[in-house]
């Protein structure tokens, strides 16, 4: 582990060019997103055009929209539930399957229980398989249809993680803070590898997707939706590599 640096907000230098990522986790919002912004390309305005975006004081024009599965950058990406769950089924897995995930923004995990109410809730620092995958399950819960829900069982990838059947094997993480306005936000960044070890259970009619898949399924959704705590501000911009 490497030491943690505060990191506080930086000046912008005008006419360089900052990447933004936006993700749609509804296809309904992508054809009123693409409108906005056919609609903002081909507005007349003279010489000059309005800001495109306004992040508090600064202000940023258009450049290019990024949106293809061959960006260079590998953070560019669509692709559908179904895909998604057949994606899920591909590979032939072995004993331990090997599974990294890049957390690329700063990652945390707000935790806390009644158990634990006197001491309040803290930011976990650590990618722990407790952590993350219980929480993509969730997500999964409230994106998918309802004849999609059922393929990611909850009290299966929780007792898999409790069982260690998810360990991690290596990593190469250290810690990170922001400084937002009102307090320092703790986190982390980096990889980390984790074991998915076998054997799996039979696949039933109940339970299409075994537990290391439905977990393999889990690592793809974190790429549009994220890991952790506030994923809406950007945080814990995740990726299977």
């Amino acid at each position: 582990m490497k030491r943690s640096e505060t990191i506080s907000i930086f000046p912008l230098i005008p006419k360089k060019t900052y990447t933004v990522r936006i993700t749609l986790l509804l296809y309904e919002l992508f054809p009123l997103f693409y409108k906005a912004l056919t609609d903002f390309n081909t507005q007349k305005h003279g010489a000059s055009k309005p800001p495109f975006m306004q992040i508090g004081k600064q202000s940023f024009l258009l450049e290019e929209v990024m949106a293809g599965l061959d960006d260079p950058s590998g953070w560019t990406g669509y692709i559908s539930l179904t895909n998604l769950v057949e994606k899920a089924k591909l590979p032939k897995l072995g004993r331990v399957e090997p599974l990294t995930l890049e957390f690329a923004s700063l990652t945390t995990f707000n935790r806390g229980s009644a158990k634990t109410r006197a001491y309040g809730n803290h930011p976990a620092r650590l990618p722990l398989p407790h952590y993350v995958f219980p929480g993509l399950v969730r997500r999964w819960e409230e994106l998918a249809p309802p004849e999609f829900v059922s393929l990611v069982q909850r009290e299966f990838i929780e007792q898999y993680c409790q069982d260690d059947g998810i360990i991690i094997a290596d990593y190469d993480l250290k810690p990170h803070q922001l400084k937002f306005t009102t307090h320092v936000q703790l986190g982390f960044v980096g990889t980390c590898k984790y074991a998915l070890r076998g054997p799996d259970d039979p696949v039933t009619d109940e339970a299409p997707l075994t537990v290391r898949q439905q977990s393999l399924l889990l690592s793809q959704l974190a790429f549009y939706c994220g890991v952790g705590y506030k994923t809406a501000m950007g945080m814990g911009k995740t990726r299977p590599v």
